[in-house]
């Protein structure tokens, strides 16, 4: 059995996929309980977009309806167990229906509008009827980044923990998980070798239903490749190179059948 770590830089949480998120029914009505205020339209042209710049941002129904003891969901750097420690239970009832969602640091948005120090966003990867850009809700402007160079910066390290379990000649199984430490996700795929060099996998990948090809081109080159998530399909593929017996080198792109996110990386063996 093999056990292979993996460290990634990524323009997003790769997850995002998914990435950490709940679901609720829009409020309609604001703290006050007067009737919200409509809405822009959503632009007919792709709206511009964004990343989560603070490790967990939290989407609200409306702007500026926060209470003092939500300060520090609000802030950049955020302190969520601050904020969660700070509620009694009726502190955390009220959140019911003011809340719509979550998203992790480098989650990529579409930005629907401004109101104030707030904007209004479509989290990319939560599909909703609500909105064909994502879940919608609005945030702190501070806690969002347009700049792309900022999400491949060191702090947006991934790891990814694997085991391979040979089950026969033509048999493997894969076990591991995704984004460790961050936003957790299981990956648990059956593999069958279809020749010397061609592996396929099927099962889940960052609890998500998903199939992929892995290639050994040689005995220094390996290429990966990873269709998954039904809900908004995506393509990560990589190339590994051999540096010595306990040690490769990762280069690829996540979401490439979309806006490509570059992928560095290093895998060890053990």
């Amino acid at each position: 059995m093999n056990i292979r770590l993996g460290l990634a830089f990524a323009l997003l949480a790769v997850a995002a996929a998914t990435s950490g998120a709940c679901g609720a029914v829009p409020n309609t009505s604001n703290a006050s309980g007067q009737p919200a205020q409509p809405l822009p339209a959503v632009p007919k042209t792709t709206p511009p977009r964004a990343f989560i710049r603070v490790t967990l941002a939290t989407l609200w129904t409306q702007p500026g309806i926060l209470r003092s003891i939500d300060q520090p969901s609000a802030t950049r750097p955020v302190d969520i167990p601050r904020w969660l420690r700070s509620m009694t239970t009726d502190d955390r009832r009220w959140l019911v229906g003011r809340i719509v969602t979550q998203a992790s640091y480098g989650v990529q948005v579409a930005v629907l509008g401004h109101r104030g120090a707030w904007t209004k966003v479509a989290v990319r990867g939560q599909a909703t009827p609500l909105n064909r850009y994502g879940y919608p809700g609005w945030l702190p402007t501070v806690q969002l980044t347009t700049d792309v160079s900022e999400q491949l910066s060191p702090s947006r390290l991934r790891l990814d923990l694997n085991a391979r379990i040979d089950l026969g000649a033509r048999n493997e199984a894969y076990v591991g998980l995704y984004d460790l430490g961050q936003n957790t996700r299981l990956t648990l795929q059956a593999g069958n070798k279809l020749d010397n060099s061609l592996t396929a996998r099927y099962g889940l990948y960052a609890s998500k239903i998903g199939g992929g090809l892995d290639f050994q081109a040689n005995p220094y080159t390996q290429l990966r490749a990873d269709l998954w998530d039904t809900n908004r399909v995506r393509l990560d593929v990589r190339s590994a190179f051999r540096v010595n017996n306990n040690a490769s080198i990762w280069i690829g792109a996540d979401e490439l059948n979309r806006r490509p996110i570059p992928i560095l990386g290093v895998q060890l063996k053990n």
